[in-house]
């Protein structure tokens, strides 16, 4: 059984329970197509997850998320397992991150001292929002990360299954839409930070990942959360 089959989908736009394969299960056919993935019996849900393994691996994603990604509001969820021994990187969803200096495009970008995310509108109007924390080996993680295109407000959630203890933090980002560079934007990735240096790639265990083209309130996360608790092992 799969969160997905008994809870409500209500503004779904994509969804992937990367268990055996990277199929979108949300109706909409934007399936990802896998690069060096393998699906490991070591995941969160049901125990099982696709396994980046931090040099080459990636999930190309439809260009037809830029609604809600790029020009909307929407909330990104997934589980991810850190390995014992890993890269100190991990990425979700990401596209045409250049460099640290002249920024365009979206990123989830997670490392051993917190995880953001990062929306650039250019390279004057760059935008993000960070949750600084111990994000260890071993543990697994549930992320959950809103932003209102209205408002621009933008909120993290982290709760550390292990531990059982969840953080939050918001900032007000930007309401333009995102701007990719047209030399190096590679399109939506789960797992690779595409940047004109060089590659850079995620090393976790990711299942479950969800895109809404709306905001979930608090309320509707927790019980996410508790509901997605229950299919875990």
């Amino acid at each position: 059984m799969t969160l997905g089959q008994f809870f409500a989908q209500q503004g779904l736009k994509g969804g992937y329970h990367l268990n055996v394969n990277s199929n979108d299960f949300s109706g909409n056919g934007y399936n990802g197509t896998d690069t060096n993935i393998s699906y490991s019996a070591n995941g969160v849900i049901g125990g099982m997850g696709a396994s980046f393994n931090g040099s080459t691996s990636k999930i190309s994603l439809s260009s037809s998320l830029d609604t809600p990604l790029k020009t909307g509001s929407f909330t990104q969820i997934f589980t991810m397992l850190i390995p014992s021994s890993w890269t100190n990187k991990a990425f979700g969803i990401c596209r045409g991150f250049v460099t640290y200096t002249v920024n365009y495009g979206i990123c989830v970008y997670i490392t051993n001292t917190g995880i953001a995310l990062y929306r650039w509108e250019g390279t004057s109007t760059n935008y993000n929002v960070s949750l600084s924390t111990t994000m260890s080996s071993g543990k697994k993680y549930i992320v959950c990360i809103t932003y209102d295109k209205t408002s621009g407000t933008s909120i993290i959630y982290l709760f550390n299954l292990n531990d059982k203890t969840l953080l939050k933090t918001l900032n007000t980002l930007g309401t333009g839409n995102v701007a990719f560079h047209a030399s190096y934007d590679q399109g939506y990735n789960i797992g690779a930070n595409l940047r004109n240096i060089s590659n850079e790639y995620g090393h976790q265990i990711i299942n479950e990942y969800i895109i809404f083209d709306e905001v979930k309130s608090e309320t509707w996360l927790r019980r996410y959360i508790d509901i997605l608790k229950g299919c875990l092992v």
